[in-house]
Parts: structure tokens; sequence; C-alpha cells
């Protein structure tokens, strides 16, 4: 994911300011200590540039039937990559641009909207104690991504089914 590789390198950058902040404060050097915390922060900022770049890089790669974030005639959203605050934000913008309030003339773009959050190899795993009780209870594992698409879906209070571990569809 060289996308992010910008965003990690500040993020470690970030750490280790903070992290001589830290010392040199305790130290008793504490000039040092507010330069280093200001250059963290300026790190903190140039991180999140760097990920809302990367953000919008990985959906336009993955989903090349939507220009700027809109739909055209798209019905398959692809969330594969995003951040968990990254991909709610952009489902939740495509479902408000999908509502019946936003149709312009009356065309209405796709009845069914295809969200793929994939199965959630890319997430840390539970405990063998935690994947064992979730096995016991007939359920397997899920990933954060595909938590949280279902938790906004059903917050938002649409009508969905999960075809298979990570894709979703949903009624508009």
């Amino acid at each position: 994911e060289g996308a992010r590789a910008d965003a990690r390198a500040h993020a470690v950058a970030r750490h280790e300011c903070f992290r001589r902040a830290t010392s040199a404060f305790v130290s008793g050097h504490r000039d040092l200590a507010r330069r280093l915390s200001s250059e963290a922060r300026r790190h903190g900022d140039a991180m999140a540039e760097a990920d809302a770049r990367a953000a919008a890089h990985i959906f336009r790669a993955r989903n090349a039937a939507w220009s700027g974030g809109t739909a055209s005639g798209a019905g398959f959203l692809d969330l594969h990559g995003l951040h968990v605050k990254e991909a709610c934000a952009l489902l939740s913008s495509v479902l408000q641009q999908r509502s019946p309030a936003s149709y312009i003339n009356d065309k209405r773009p796709a009845r069914k909207l295809m969200v793929c959050a994939g199965a959630g190899i890319h997430s840390e795993r539970p405990t063998r104690r935690a994947a064992a009780a979730a096995a016991a209870s007939g359920s397997a594992p899920r990933g954060r991504l595909e938590q949280a698409i279902e938790r906004l879906l059903s917050q938002r209070g649409h009508t969905y089914r999960e075809m298979h571990a990570g894709l979703f569809e949903v009624v508009l």
C-alpha cells in the first residue's frame, strides 16, 4: 500500500518528536520540549493530509465508475484499503447522494448498491479465545470495516443484507 507510505513516515516522525519532547520536558528543557511538540503537531497535520490524499487515490483506483466521489450510474462501491473513518464518511456521502431527495429530474440511480468492505483479513485477528467463542456462537470473526459499515447502515435505517463476508447489498 504505497499510497499510505507518506502518511506512515509522518506518523513515525510525529511519534519520535513527541518522544523527544517528553524526554526534554522531564529533563527540564522546556523550550526544546515546546519546539519538538510543535514539530510533532506539524507532522500530525501532514500525516492527516497525506492520509486524505491516499484515501482519494485508493478510492479512485478501486471505483472507476465514480467520479469525484459522486455516482455516474455506478451500483458497486469498493471500500477496500480505506481506513474505517474514511470509508464510513464516503459511504455516508454516497447514501446521501442516493437518497430520494437528491434525485434530479426523476433520474434515479440504481435501486440497489453493492458495498464491498472486505472480509477483514487485514484487521487484527482476535485472540484464540475470542475466535473460539465466535465459532461456538456460530459467527465468524469480522473485520473492523465490515462491522462499521453494518453499524452505519443499521443506524441510518437502510435495508441491507450481507451477501457473503464483507459484501453488502443495500436497498436504496
